[in-house]
């Protein structure tokens, strides 16, 4: 819920954009210290997890400003985002009582 609650925060404006940043940010931190709680976080997150905390107002997911570093890095969040999702769906037909097998495609 915290991250919903940050995503739709970050989506708003208004004269208080400041404030609604940092409430933001706390609640992206709830969101990060219960997925750590629940040892969820991945080797790799829970680094960027530990880089996060130690320095929540400057954090930045790319050390360097290199362009080449950016694209990597950005294909990589995607590919990883892409493949979560995936086993979300499993996961949410699986557990609506709908059973499927997997089968090798042939082209």
């Amino acid at each position: 819920m915290d991250f919903l609650l940050a995503e739709l925060l970050l989506k708003t404006y208004g004269s208080e954009r400041r404030e609604t940043l940092q409430q933001a940010l706390e609640l992206y931190d709830s969101f990060l210290k219960r997925l750590d709680a629940y040892d969820i976080l991945s080797r790799e997150n829970k680094k960027l997890f530990e880089r996060f905390a130690g320095n929540k107002s400057s954090f930045t997911l790319i050390s360097s400003q290199s362009a080449e570093e950016q694209r990597r890095n950005k294909i990589a969040r995607l590919q990883h985002e892409k493949a979560v999702k995936a086993k979300l769906e499993v996961r949410k037909l699986t557990s609506n009582g709908v059973e499927f097998q997997l089968t090798p495609r042939s082209f």
